[in-house]
């Protein structure tokens, strides 16, 4: 078998690809702290808010509770329920998310001295 060498032309040897440039991503813009974006309410608009949601809902075969939990009771829960049967379809946050935060600000209690 012969073999000869084949003479290269600089039409056949390509030039080394060049580096792709950087992408440069934008920084996420800073989010309002969750205090600052929600206005203040009284109870009286909280609970005209409650009573307008729940004439919205009549209708339809399920009820709304309203509950709070939290150490000074500042934290909102609400437990969807089917009318008929009366079992509990969905809670809002889910009572094992209740339950941790709960147990976190026991921790931090306990990490933290808040008197400091």
């Amino acid at each position: 078998m012969n073999v000869n060498p084949v003479p290269a032309s600089k039409d056949l040897i390509s030039e080394p690809a060049s580096q792709p440039a950087p992408v440069r991503c934008a920084p996420p813009p800073d989010l309002p702290r969750e205090k600052e974006h929600q206005p203040k309410l009284d109870n009286q608009q909280i609970a005209a808010l409650v009573k307008d949601m729940a004439d919205r809902i009549g209708f339809m075969n399920i009820s709304l509770n309203f509950s709070t939990y939290g150490k000074n009771n500042e934290r909102v829960a609400v437990t969807v329920t089917d009318k008929e049967t009366g079992k509990v379809i969905r809670e809002i946050p889910p009572k094992e998310l209740q339950n941790l935060y709960l147990k976190m600000n026991e921790l931090i209690g306990m990490i933290f001295n808040h008197t400091a």
